[in-house]
């Protein structure tokens, strides 16, 4: 009998580093060190992982961002891949069905699309030249800065 593996059996944590940040089709994405190479259930069983920015946990979520991992695969994002592109499919071969798109939606899409987290701090971008030379592109942001806008 193991009474703890009841309350604990199903949590995990996974701790990632982002690697990128791309846009795809009009969307954030980041990408990050960890998928289902790391945790396979995201892409085999569909499990939902609630994400945080582990450094600024308390932050405000202000941001829509779709996850991926590491992998050249399209199954390595942490949204239901399978699931939105049967909807398509389904919206694409019948336009008449577009009405029902949000029903469509709710019975087989099993992940949610995005996840909220809080906008990047941006960090300074150097650019070095050819011959060497370091030019600032975007200073890092300074702490009235970043603060500046939350009162």
């Amino acid at each position: 009998m193991e009474p703890g593996r009841a309350v604990v059996g199903d949590a995990t944590a996974l701790l990632s580093h982002v690697q990128g940040m791309k846009t795809r089709a009009g969307e954030p994405w980041l990408v990050l060190d960890a998928g289902y190479n790391v945790i396979v259930e995201s892409f085999s069983d569909k499990w939902y992982f609630h994400a945080r920015t582990a450094n600024r946990a308390e932050a405000r979520d202000a941001a829509r961002f779709r996850l991926a991992g590491p992998l050249c695969d399209s199954g390595d994002a942490f949204h239901d891949v399978d699931g939105e592109g049967l909807v398509a499919r389904l919206l694409a071969a019948s336009p008449a069905m577009t009405a029902f798109e949000p029903v469509l939606r709710q019975n087989l899409v099993r992940l949610p699309s995005h996840r909220l987290l809080p906008m990047a701090t941006g960090p300074g971008v150097l650019m070095i030249g050819t011959d060497g030379a370091i030019s600032v592109m975007r200073p890092r942001d300074s702490l009235a800065r970043l603060i500046a806008d939350e009162f």
